[in-house]
């Protein structure tokens, strides 16, 4: 399914160096988890509905999913973009292409029998078609892409961020395939994490998005809105398996939902039923290769097994599957393998059972405020569903369950749900209801960096109606130039178009909402010394000047209070840790409530905690908590960024510090690489892995990392 295509890894190595870090954010595990890992209870089985070959093979037929499709059919275009002369363009994928790619994602998902509902998003698709192009001109994959030359500001940080967010590939000849090749996830690069894979098949993911220009494409991968409380252990193959989405070199894969604690008991016995052969992998087995991975590839825990001198898998095969997890339970299974293009080999149930469809039944919306939004009814069984409005000058309904926003009124959908093999058909309606919104809406600035600018609205009008423009009026201070504008709809928290003027003006067209633009200005470097940070407890000649300067230079860490005092000696708390990510990222808006009793909007770190969370950088200690008050540790601080780095291996010992058995296990690899590569050092001789990391210490180890120091 690969063949000779590249696909890039999403836990590629940055370089140290200056300038942001464009984060990666699902590459490790939280800190929530390092500080208080709870014992996993896995599921004796998969957590997951069973989905029997001949359902399997209704859902294909209904959604088209057929030979041409998987044989990777080629990309079109509804406008073809420009790569090859400035100035460059996005351009879009055609319907089709949007669609055959989104096809393949929920046929995936459907059979591995998680929910098969997820819809394109325009905005996701923009981004990943911007971030298509950005790799495009660079020509090579990056999730975090260098600016091409001759590139707009506007197209390249909408690419930049598409990048840092999506599954991207090279080397397709279509969004569709790629997806095939995200799934397959098995060369040296992917197949210990497989997490490509891990990001289609994530249970909670409710929308994405693809981009594709010359041989360069991209899925999103950070769409997490459906809950995923119910499903664990999420198997590829599943149960029941097409022999046309799993090739003889691709990696067998169970993701847990849970982290998995004890590597070195997880083991895998792998049974085929036909001949009795047996493969014995991990914990002593020889018979194949065995991963473990904690990140949060959607979500942790999975373990990966890929069997030796097996040939192939044919319709009619059935494995028997028994994984240890370790901590002494074991997750037992079978997979039988078919082919989409013939007869199933299991028998059909002579009785049919009660269908029920699950999901709301009415929905208020007011016209304006949003263009439409998905269904939630899911049938049992996964049945196929289908949608029909009674009114479609008030809504319209797609074959997803998508509803669009037509007009004011009201209109009764109705939803029908398929007839299976072990269901009988069945009926829902669902009442739409659209008021009128004829209000005014407040629209608010936000400067980040008031010290090297200002901003305003231009006319001083901030109670808007939807539809009308708003200018803004951006004026940097002498040596400052605008760093960042974006616009945020409060109520959905979706972003909002800024058009640009001209350097200094800007406008948005007015949501049915309240608006909040952010603005934030950076020094443009033409007189340093004028621009330099000043705070009054930092002193030149202190063991930490040099580094408090150059991330305060940054933008990474920034003044306390007023801005006038850095705090050297103040504990570093989880907040100000997630604001630190958040600060490297670029501060991107949009991230929905994270849902912490302890956090909320107008707390300093709310949003850096909320990006944190939707991103999987850092979440809490559990569902209700983030803790942003606890302090960190130099043996937490240090493991983050190890793991940032990839986890890379070394051969330093700590045995020179007297308290190097006070290290914990987990952070044992982390600080042996850390002090290998300078980046921490004893504190008077002694490693202090469990002391509390002061600000002036946190900032000397992210400037000695990202080499802003020696």
């Amino acid at each position: 399914m690969n063949g000779s295509v590249t696909l890039a890894t999403r836990t590629s190595r940055r370089t140290r160096g200056g300038g942001a870090l464009a984060l990666i954010a699902a590459i490790f595990m939280s800190l929530a988890v390092i500080l208080a890992p709870a014992a996993p209870a896995y599921a004796a089985g998969l957590g997951v509905s069973t989905v029997s070959q001949q359902s399997i093979m209704s859902y294909a037929d209904a959604h088209g999913i057929d030979k041409d499709l998987l044989g990777w059919k080629s990309a079109t275009y509804a406008v073809e973009p420009n790569y090859t002369t400035a100035p460059y363009s996005l351009g879009s994928l055609s319907q089709q292409s949007l669609n055959d790619a989104l096809e393949v994602v929920n046929f995936a998902r459907y059979v591995a029998g998680i929910p098969s509902n997820v819809t394109l998003d325009a905005h996701y698709n923009e981004l990943c078609q911007a971030a298509s192009l950005v790799n495009c001109l660079n020509g090579s994959l990056s999730h975090a892409p260098e600016k091409p030359a001759d590139l707009s500001d506007a197209l390249y940080n909408m690419g930049a961020q598409g990048a840092s967010s999506s599954n991207i590939a090279m080397g397709y000849p279509s969004p569709a395939a790629a997806v095939l090749g995200f799934l397959s996830d098995s060369d040296a690069s992917n197949i210990d994490r497989v997490g490509h894979r891990r990001w289609v098949l994530n249970p909670s993911m409710d929308k994405t998005g693809f981009g594709m220009v010359g041989r360069y494409s991209a899925m999103y991968a950070f769409g997490r809105g459906a809950s995923s409380d119910s499903y664990s252990n999420v198997s590829w193959p599943a149960q029941n398996m097409p022999v046309e989405l799993f090739d003889s070199g691709d990696a067998w894969s169970l993701s847990t939902g849970d982290t998995i604690s004890n590597d070195s008991s997880v083991s895998v016995v792998l049974t085929r039923q036909s001949d009795g052969r047996t493969w014995r992998m991990g914990a002593g087995g020889s018979d194949g290769v065995l991963y473990v991975d904690n990140g949060n590839y959607g979500s942790p825990g999975c373990i990966i097994f890929r069997p030796n001198d097996l040939s192939g898998y044919n319709a009619g095969d059935k494995f028997s599957v028994s994984v240890n997890v370790g901590n002494g339970q074991t997750v037992e299974y079978e997979v039988s393998f078919f082919s989409l293009f013939s007869q199933p080999s299991e028998p059909t149930q002579p009785q049919k059972q009660t269908q029920t469809i699950s999901g709301q039944s009415s929905y208020r919306v007011t016209l304006n405020e949003q263009p439409g939004f998905q269904l939630d009814a899911q049938a049992l069984g996964g049945a196929q569903l289908s949608y029909a409005s009674s009114n479609q000058n008030v809504a319209t309904v797609d074959a997803r369950g998508y509803v669009t926003v037509r007009g004011a009124g009201s209109a009764t959908i109705t939803i029908t749900a398929a007839e299976t093999e072990e269901y009988a058909s069945a009926t829902k309606t669902v009442q739409v209801t659209v008021a009128e919104d004829d209000a005014h809406h407040q629209i608010s600035l936000s400067n980040q960096t008031p010290r090297y600018g200002s901003a305003r609205i231009e006319g001083g009008n901030t109670d808007v109606p939807a539809g009308e423009r708003v200018y803004i009026i951006v004026e940097p201070n002498d040596g400052y130039k605008l760093d960042r504008i974006y616009a945020v709809n409060q109520k959905n928290n979706t972003l909002v178009y800024v058009w640009t003027h001209s350097d200094t003006r800007y406008s948005v067209i007015m949501s049915a909402a309240d608006v909040v633009v952010t603005v934030s200005f950076a020094p443009t470097g033409e007189d340093p010394d004028d621009q330099a940070p000043s705070f009054t407890d930092i002193a030149p000649g202190t063991w930490y000047y040099d580094a408090v300067m150059w991330v305060a230079e940054q933008g990474i860490m920034n003044g306390q209070g007023s801005g006038e005092s850095f705090g050297p000696t103040d504990t570093l708390v989880r907040g100000a840790l997630a604001q630190l990510l958040y600060n490297m990222e670029g501060r991107p808006a949009g991230a929905p409530d994270p849902g912490y009793a302890d956090a909320h909007p107008g707390d300093w770190w709310y949003d850096a905690v909320a990006w944190c969370a939707e991103a999987g950088a850092m979440t809490g200690y559990n569902d209700a908590a983030f803790g942003p008050s606890d302090a960190v540790t130099r043996e937490q601080l240090v493991t983050v960024i190890w793991r940032l780095e990839g986890q890379p291996a070394s051969t330093t010992s700590l045995d020179v510090y007297p308290d190097a058995s006070s290290v914990s296990p987990y952070a044992r690899e982390a600080m042996a690489w850390a002090v290998g590569e300078g980046i921490i050092s004893g504190s008077g001789g002694h490693l202090d892995p469990g002391k509390a990391v002061n600000r002036a210490t946190a900032a000397t180890i992210i400037a000695r990392w990202q080499g802003g120091v020696d």
